[in-house]
């Protein structure tokens, strides 16, 4: 074997040692023990900016639909349901929203309904 070819193999054993050790993954990054940050972040009053439009999350998997200002013969109860970032409003009268949330802060809120519509909230409380 000749001095060239035996460096060109070392090398060549050296780039896939390095390869090897740099392209292993050390498992699955989505800690599924954490808690659940959106749920925490859902909880309390949301007002739609550059809307009337406010809602309240509450711990127990109820909200309430109110307006400011206030126009109490308008509010409407619900339940919701969330999974992820899927939040499921199961309003009085049968009907169901389904939209994604997100928070890019923790007072900011932004709910993208399945029609593509999203609407932007900041937290009252």
């Amino acid at each position: 074997m000749t001095t060239t070819k035996f460096w060109r193999i070392m090398m060549m054993l050296l780039v896939v040692a390095t390869l090897s050790v740099s392209l292993t993954s050390c498992g699955d990054d989505d800690d599924k023990d954490e808690p659940n940050d959106t749920a925490s972040l859902l909880l309390g009053s949301w007002n739609e900016i550059g809307d009337d439009d406010c809602l309240q999350f509450n711990a127990d998997g109820t909200g309430l639909l109110f307006f400011i200002p206030a126009y109490p013969e308008d509010n409407e109860m619900f339940r919701y349901q969330l999974s992820n970032t899927t939040l499921q409003i199961f309003w009085a009268d049968g009907e169901t929203t389904v939209c994604r949330v997100s928070f890019p802060t923790s007072s900011t809120m932004i709910l993208t309904y399945e029609s593509g519509y999203g609407a932007t909230y900041v937290r009252l409380n």
